[in-house]
């Protein structure tokens, strides 16, 4: 995949996670979801099973392409199932995303980075990384 084709895709991702959390936004707030934390309970937490899968994806997706603040979302989770479910479900779609933002770019290797970084920038972490001074801090 040449450098060009690969910018394009991953703008138009961006753009397209953009797009759809705006039309869901506008969405929700039709339905007031953002102006009444009740509503927003009912929507989402009032389904045992259906809630909480919406909630997860939504932050799997927060991880992996970041469209919405993650603050925002942690605390919605916390609002709408509560400080132990909320953290629960906030802790699970992270760490789902984080898994796979791992997988995604160990399997890619620095194809991905390349395709998406300038050379400069790739340089200077190169050349941070072989001297180890980025590393440094987390270290013993």
């Amino acid at each position: 995949m040449s450098r060009t084709i690969s910018r394009r895709l991953i703008s138009t991702t961006s753009l397209m996670a953009l797009i759809g959390s705006i039309a869901l936004a506008i969405y929700w707030s039709r339905l007031g979801l953002f102006n009444n934390t009740t509503a927003l309970q009912a929507y989402l937490g009032h389904s045992v099973l259906i809630g909480p899968i919406i909630f997860i994806t939504i932050q799997i997706i927060q991880v992996v392409i970041p469209v919405i603040p993650g603050g925002i979302s942690t605390a919605a989770g916390v609002l709408v199932f509560g400080p132990l479910w909320g953290f629960i479900y906030n802790y699970v779609g992270i760490a789902i995303g984080s898994i796979f933002n791992f997988c995604w770019r160990a399997s890619l290797g620095n194809h991905l980075f390349s395709t998406s970084s300038t050379r400069k920038l790739m340089i200077n972490i190169s050349v941070r990384l072989r001297k180890r001074k980025t590393l440094r801090a987390f270290s013993p």
